[in-house]
């Protein structure tokens, strides 16, 4: 977790109150990492079982591609180290795609999570998948 006080005042040149000045804001931010072969060799050992206990069926029609969904586990995990909770809950951390292709994420039973707005990035590059999350408390 990282505490940010505010200091768009600063920037923008408006007066603020010292209330407004001294905002803080809450920011958590999990990345993670996936070797995709390693990853491929899990879904080859584990099989159908393996998909089904990680992915969403959304998750799985929208690819079954080691790359794509190494990535999505990726996400997942991210998500776990930024918001502290229980490796496992898989079902729980839904990635979704926007009509242009970013991911973003459905949180389904994190309700206290809907206090916060979330930014997801993947990336693929020399047999990695990684993903980035932050989230950020709303007011």
């Amino acid at each position: 977790m990282i505490l940010l006080q505010d200091q768009s005042h600063e920037i923008s040149g408006e007066s603020q109150s010292k209330s407004e000045r001294d905002r803080i804001m809450m920011v958590k931010v999990g990345c993670d990492i996936v070797n995709i072969k390693r990853f491929e060799k899990s879904v080859e050992n584990g099989g159908e079982k393996f998909l089904d206990r990680i992915f969403s069926s959304y998750e799985l029609d929208r690819s079954s591609k080691a790359e794509t969904l190494a990535g999505i586990f990726a996400a997942k995990e991210a998500v776990i180290k930024a918001l502290g909770i229980n490796a496992g809950k898989w079902h729980e951390i839904e990635v979704r795609h926007q009509k242009n292709g970013k991911p973003t994420l459905n949180l389904k039973r994190f309700a206290k999570e809907k206090d916060y707005i979330h930014d997801l990035s993947i990336a693929h590059d020399g047999g990695y998948a990684m993903a980035l999350v932050c989230f950020i408390k709303k007011d």
